[in-house]
């Protein structure tokens, strides 16, 4: 190395020039560093944070901070997830989803028995037996709900199954089967009242008229309000596997309103026949009966005539006055003449 004031050589690690004995630079500096020492600014941002939050305000560490909170939300979410899970009022119980799968065996049964809609009155007897029927399976239905459906507070309430106000799943699930039997058991009943017109009341009056599209259009209602009720069991229900629920039943307002037209049309006809068949057997009758009394009339007066005829002049016939002839005014050759 050189010495910077008189250019001389010196060995390396020389602390003083060997020509001059000037300070050579690296003794000077480190000379100057035992003294004070000096600290170097830092190179960048980077260092500045390692050196003001040490790991925790590297990269790394914000890094390693995201990580482990991503992780802690992760945990909370999952245990939230299987705190529900395993959470039984969370979800519809086994015994609601029974009544359910009864219910629709209900529904397809009626299907079946109601689907042909006949109006003879021995027919519209039969179904109203079975609609008898289903209204008892209903009710059976509803009481086993009232019993075995939702929570343990809810069956201890049996009494009030669809007036316990709840929040959890279950109870919700077991209150819209509930609804749901006693949307179809008031269908029921109205179905059963429209047969009852049927078999006693007159389709060609049009105050029986007038009374059956009344309740053809309130079955319509009705139909809408089983849909929509069981629609609310349906909904949210990982129990019951989803389908479309739209039973035969419910068409029959739609297939009686038809039929019914049908028959108004059929009996309206006949008694339009009825009616000129009896006109036209009156206007035969009294022209039979015309006839008659003329034959009688004639055959009265052809014996009087004969009658008459057969019997000569009567006793009260006097001779009519002809006259006293003219006396004789000589002998007529008689023995009675007078002269």
């Amino acid at each position: 190395m050189f010495c910077q004031k008189c250019g001389s050589q010196n060995a390396e690690g020389m602390k003083f020039c060997s020509s001059c004995g000037q300070a050579m630079p690296v003794a000077a500096q480190q000379a100057a560093q035992a003294v004070t020492p000096v600290q170097q600014p830092p190179r960048n941002e980077e260092e500045k944070r390692k050196k003001a939050g040490g790991f925790w305000a590297s990269g790394a560490g914000i890094a390693l901070v995201v990580i482990l909170g991503l992780a802690l939300i992760a945990g909370v979410t999952l245990g939230i997830v299987f705190l529900v899970k395993d959470n039984p009022n969370n979800e519809v119980d086994a015994a609601t989803v029974q009544v359910w799968d009864e219910y629709e065996t209900v529904l397809a049964d009626d299907g079946a028995s109601l689907a042909q809609v006949n109006m003879d009155p021995n027919a519209l007897a039969k179904s109203r037996e079975d609609l008898a029927k289903t209204q008892k399976r209903v009710e059976a239905l509803e009481k086993v709900l009232q019993k075995t459906g939702g929570t343990e507070a809810k069956k201890q309430n049996a009494r009030n199954t669809r007036r316990v106000a709840t929040n959890n799943t279950r109870d919700k699930k077991a209150a819209e089967m509930a609804a749901a039997l006693e949307a179809y058991k008031t269908y029921i009943k109205k179905l059963d009242e429209l047969y009852g017109v049927f078999i006693l009341g007159n389709l060609l009056d049009p105050v029986t008229v007038n009374l059956v599209n009344a309740i053809l259009k309130d079955l319509q209602t009705l139909a809408a309000n089983v849909k929509g009720a069981a629609g609310a069991f349906l909904n949210n229900n990982t129990k019951v596997i989803a389908k479309a629920f739209n039973p035969p039943v419910l068409m029959l307002a739609k297939t009686i309103s038809t039929e019914v037209d049908k028959t108004i049309q059929a009996k309206q006809e006949a008694e339009k026949q009825r009616v000129a068949a009896e006109q036209a057997a009156a206007q035969q009758a009294a022209a039979a009966a015309a006839a008659q009394q003329q034959q009688a009339a004639a055959a009265a007066a052809a014996a009087a005539q004969q009658q008459q005829e057969s019997a000569g002049p009567s006793q009260d016939y006097v001779e009519p006055d002809r006259g006293v002839p003219d006396a004789p005014t000589e002998d007529c050759g008689d023995p009675m003449c007078p002269i």
